[in-house]
Order: C-alpha cells, then sequence, then structure tokens
C-alpha cells in the first residue's frame, strides 16, 4: 500500500513510498505499541519480510479482533433494534443517570426500537444494551467461533463489578441494577500474550468502545474481578435453556420461549452468512461488507414471527 506521507524504510534507510499493508493502523496494545513498517521499495519489503513477519501477524490479529469486535457489536445492537423487549416511553440525561421509562407490555412481544425517543447514538446504545450483558455473550457465541476461527486464541468469560460509571443507565419502573455483575470475554492471543477486553454492552455504562486491552480496561472502570475467567462454551440460548423449564414462571416464560426462537432465528443467519473471510480487505472493503452484512440481517429478523 502507498505510504501517505513520506518516511523513512525500515529496511535501508531511503525515503519510504509504501507501508505494509498487513499492519497499517492497528489498535494500540499499549501506549507506542503499534508499528506499521515502511519501504521503499517492494523489493527492500521482501527482503526485510523475515525480520518484520511476526511483528506483522501480531498487528493484523490486532486489526482482525478489532474486526470481529465491530462485527459482534453492530450485530448484537441490530437484534435488540428490531426485536427490542422494552415498551420503552421516554429517554431521560437527568444528573448523570440515564433514565428509560418504561410502561407494561403483552409477554412475548416484540417491537422495532423506538429511534424517536432520542437522536444520540450514545443513549441509543444504552437502551439497547441494558441489563444484556450475559445475554449478549450467549446470541453471540457462534458468530465468535466463526469470526475467530483460524486464529490462535483463548476464550474466556469473567464477571466483574464496575467501579466507575461514566452514565449508568436505569429502568423506571424497575429494580436499581448498579450492582449487578457485568460480563465480558477475555481474549488472549497465543502468538503474542496480549489479553484484551471484549465488550459489546459497556455502553450502558457510558463505555462504547467493544475491545479494549484488559489492564486497561480493568484500570479505566475501577473493575474488579469476581472470580476467575472460566471457559467460554456459551450456545446462543444457553443462558435461556436452564430457566425455560422452571416452574412458577407465570408469564414470563413467554417471553423467555419467544426470546429462545428468536436467538434460534438470528442463529441461523449466523450460520449462512458469517465467516473469518468478513475480516479480510482494507478498511473500506471491510466497511462496505459490514453494511452489507446489517442490511441483511435486518431483513432476516424483520421476518421473524412472535
Amino acid at each position: 500500500m502507498p505510504a501517505t506521507t513520506p518516511t523513512i524504510c525500515i529496511a535501508c534507510g531511503s525515503t519510504a513510498t509504501l507501508h505494509c499493508a498487513g499492519c497499517l493502523n492497528p489498535p494500540a496494545y499499549l501506549p507506542g505499541s503499534t508499528a506499521s513498517a515502511a519501504y521503499c521499495t517492494r523489493a527492500c519489503q521482501k527482503r526485510h519480510w523475515p525480520i518484520h513477519k511476526h511483528v506483522c501477524r501480531v498487528m493484523t490479529q490486532r486489526t482482525r479482533l478489532q474486526r470481529a469486535a465491530q462485527i459482534l457489536k453492530t450485530a448484537l445492537l441490530t437484534y435488540r433494534a428490531t426485536l427490542y423487549d422494552i415498551a420503552l416511553t421516554k429517554i431521560d440525561l437527568r444528573d448523570g443517570t440515564l433514565y428509560l421509562h418504561q410502561t407494561a407490555r403483552d409477554p412475548g412481544t416484540r417491537v422495532r426500537f423506538p429511534d424517536h425517543l432520542t437522536t444520540t447514538p450514545e443513549k441509543r446504545e444504552a437502551a439497547l444494551c441494558m441489563n444484556q450483558c450475559t445475554a449478549a455473550m450467549a446470541l453471540l457465541s457462534g458468530m465468535i467461533r466463526k469470526l475467530l476461527a483460524g486464529m490462535d486464541t483463548r476464550i474466556r468469560f469473567m464477571d466483574l463489578q464496575i467501579g466507575k460509571k461514566p452514565r449508568p443507565t436505569r429502568l423506571v419502573p424497575g429494580p436499581d441494577a448498579t450492582g449487578c455483575p457485568h460480563t465480558v470475554l477475555v481474549v488472549t492471543m497465543r502468538l503474542s500474550g496480549e489479553e484484551w477486553a471484549l465488550d459489546p454492552t459497556g455502553g450502558q455504562h457510558g463505555y462504547c468502545e467493544g475491545l479494549v486491552p484488559f489492564s486497561r480496561y480493568m484500570a479505566e472502570r475501577e473493575a474488579r474481578p469476581l472470580g476467575r475467567p472460566v471457559r467460554y462454551d456459551a450456545t446462543e440460548t444457553s443462558d435461556l435453556d436452564s430457566l425455560v423449564g422452571l416452574p412458577g414462571l407465570g408469564a414470563r416464560r413467554r417471553d423467555l420461549e419467544v426470546e429462545r426462537r428468536a436467538r434460534e432465528y438470528f442463529a441461523g443467519f449466523v450460520r449462512d452468512n458469517v465467516g473469518s473471510q468478513m475480516l479480510d480487505g482494507t478498511a473500506e472493503e471491510f466497511e462496505k461488507r459490514l453494511e452489507g452484512f446489517v442490511e441483511g440481517l435486518k431483513e432476516h429478523l424483520l421476518e421473524f414471527r412472535v
């Protein structure tokens, strides 16, 4: 890929005109830890490859993980926005807390998210993510495995207590969920040893980054682990399977049954349309591919019948 600004060839010190496309603009793990090699010619790039190879692969994996996190979060928000399970009447930001005002609804009903209630993307995201951290880990499980296929990773669940919430979210009426645990995935890249927090639902607390280096994630959020990370063995409905058969659920049983069918319907689209090839290509190619994926998913979900 042509260098956007003149720089120095990492191989010979001449003026560079090319950047290595494989490691261009990866996310930073530590300050100053990104490296995009620049070269004067293809010949210099080829000669330098044995030296650059490991760093390039680490940077490429970072970029692919970041793209996967973007797809996962976008898929979750699309699912929630299309099959929303809250009868939302008002979104109100007061004294640093986002209040979601709701009214009673018929069990099992699903509606489109009421976009007219807010024009602020962060508020919309918070409303869509509210109380969804455990559900997201299940819903997105098939996608995660398909997207990260071919990358040598270890993926684990982790429950945390988030100590610092820039903008907490509450349902009104509803119980105060301030002290509830927050679930994330800890993804370890075995090639580099890097640990990343994958958190598609942090928007409910005021954090919209879906992928953050784990140490920074814990420090910025003043997060406290609630036990050790455990193996990620979720399926799309694993959080619901143990609940549906319980006695005394009443009207909630209908809600759980509808949600289970909706998850399976979502999983069908994932099986046919998601793969690690979605992470390939230039930034522009990826964005175009993501846009097409979202449109297809939305059309698919709109055909779901309660």
